[in-house]
């Protein structure tokens, strides 16, 4: 029996999609699969727990056991612990159980779920490294409740400072990678209200820069500014219109005003469109090269000066529709195939200067830029034809991003179909147009039917 179980745990771990590029080895599949096997057999009033955690007596206790990729992977160690693990593991184990589930790919679900925020790895800062949050997170989810008690000794209120990290990020690989580049630089973004935006902005605030917010709504910037950086001093909110050329140019007089200086100015700012040409209204297409292509002209244009002062870098967040044309959003696509034409112009003009000019094209990201385009008359969507859930986050996007800033990058185009997309784009133009029509009209409501 033991023998069937040890085949069948190994074919089911080489099986499993996750399997090659994550962190674990047969070993622990072996050791899982055999543990339920075993449970399987115990009668059902097992107290499963304490069963699953009996398994872990004699396994060394390691600190970092998890920290062993460059990026973010699921790790599954059942020869090494650390403060977490046991936790974990145990929980996903008897989640197994009491579910009638007993592959290792239903524990490496569980794991998932228990391990990151809202059960989703979108990077390092996903896992819940703190155990009280992880209690929060898991209790929401319905795994854990929270027992209190009003009898002494656990009847004292505690307060937890959850910032040790944050603090102490020299001791965390994952969190050394970008802030000693990223520290203490003036950072300027432009549609940071939400999305890619925000999500930067909050990632470039926990390394410490000095963060300038950019979009027409002030309060909901200075809503969102405690989260970039509790430090008042860190953070400045200014409302700025990117169509507005006067708008442009005080945001930089207001940075330079309080920070001295311009390291990094991110273009970000934009809007989206979603109707055939022949139905669309042209106010439309200069109303997404107002903001997307104009906007980015005009930033860069007053912020210029102070980035040759300090060598630093401008950025254009402009999307794979600059690479290769996107039907049914001819505005968007000529905004941002401009965008790349002029920041790659400026990057020729300074060669020789010390100014980096980073082309930033994500694929589909989860944001609200389809909500928010503009239909054919000019009104907005309001609903999105994609499974938002499904695409990159803005928080991961945001980590790309500081990659390519540290990296003084010239060009990043992000996810596998973007990249397939635009080299398809080059080597085979006519079948990429065909194979984007038949993408396209298949989305839901799509413009084609």
């Amino acid at each position: 029996m033991r023998l069937i179980v040890i085949i069948m745990a190994i074919l089911l771990s080489a099986s499993h999609p996750v399997f090659a590029r994550h962190g674990y080895a047969a070993i622990d599949s072996i050791n899982v699969v055999g543990w339920l096997a075993e449970a399987r057999l115990l009668p059902p009033s097992t107290c499963y727990p304490v069963f699953f955690a009996k398994k872990f007596l004699g396994v060394p206790y390691v600190a970092h056991t998890l920290e062993v990729n460059d990026e973010e992977q699921l790790v599954i160690n059942t020869r090494q612990l650390d403060c977490t693990m046991l936790v974990e593991n145990v929980v996903a184990l008897t989640l197994c159980m009491r579910n009638g589930k007993y592959s290792f790919q239903d524990y490496l679900h569980y794991i998932y779920i228990i391990r990151y925020r809202n059960g989703c790895n979108q990077g390092y800062t996903s896992r819940l490294h703190y155990f009280t949050e992880g209690i929060d997170d898991n209790s929401e989810k319905g795994i854990v409740s929270e027992r209190q008690t009003p009898n002494p000794p656990f009847s004292a209120v505690q307060t937890v400072r959850v910032g040790y990290m944050s603090a102490h990020q020299d001791k965390y690989k994952a969190l050394r990678q970008h802030p000693e580049y990223i520290k203490d630089k003036v950072i300027i973004i432009t549609g940071a209200r939400s999305g890619i935006g925000l999500a930067s902005a909050r990632l470039f605030g926990s390394f410490g820069a000095n963060v300038v917010m950019a979009a027409r709504s002030l309060d909901k910037l200075q809503e969102s500014a405690p989260s970039v950086n509790a430090d008042p001093d860190k953070v400045l909110c200014v409302k700025t219109d990117v169509t507005k050329e006067d708008d442009c140019r005080n945001l930089i007089d207001c940075t330079v005003r309080k920070y001295g200086r311009i390291d990094i100015l991110v273009n970000n700012a934009g809007i989206s469109m979603r109707a055939m040409f022949k139905d669309l209204d042209l106010s439309v297409i200069r109303s997404l090269m107002d903001v997307n292509f104009w906007g980015t002209v005009q930033c860069t244009k007053f912020a210029l000066p102070y980035l040759l002062q300090s060598k630093g870098q401008v950025v254009g967040v402009i999307s794979i529709a600059g690479f290769s044309a996107l039907p049914a959003r001819t505005g968007y696509s000529a905004s941002k195939y401009a965008i790349r034409g002029f920041l790659d112009t400026i990057r020729i003009e300074h060669l020789k200067d010390g100014l980096n000019v980073l082309v930033f094209a994500p694929g589909y990201t989860d944001s609200n830029v389809r909500k928010a385009a503009l239909t054919a008359d000019g009104s907005p969507q309001g609903e999105t034809p994609l499974k938002e859930d499904k695409l990159m986050s803005a928080e991961k996007c945001a980590e790309y991003l500081a990659k390519g800033l540290e990296k003084r990058k010239s060009q990043m185009i992000l996810t596998g179909l973007g990249k397939v997309t635009v080299l398809a784009h080059r080597l085979f133009p006519r079948l990429t147009d065909k194979l984007t029509y038949g993408f396209i009209a298949k989305e839901a409501g799509s413009p084609f039917k």
